[in-house]
């Protein structure tokens, strides 16, 4: 796996980063802000979310610096996993 590749969120396999949605971005950071949190002991973190322009999602995570992503929202359609 090169520098460049980041393991798939939902299904372990290795995908590009320039291909990874920003929803799965935002999830990963999210999920790796927790990890490192539990592993410290003690965290704190806030999460907003807002519709903007265009129907897009604007999550914003503050946890010590903060971390922003504008989400379209054709990324929110759910996919069926059977």
């Amino acid at each position: 796996m090169t520098s460049r590749d980041a393991p798939d969120r939902l299904g372990g396999q290795p995908r590009r980063l320039d291909r990874l949605r920003q929803v799965d971005r935002a999830l990963g950071v999210l999920r790796d802000i927790v990890l490192q949190g539990l592993e410290h002991g003690f965290f704190e973190y806030t999460v907003v979310g807002e519709i903007i322009q265009g129907q897009k999602r604007r999550l914003v995570i503050k946890a010590g610096k903060s971390f922003q992503f504008v989400i379209a929202a054709d990324e929110l359609d759910r996919e069926d996993p059977s």
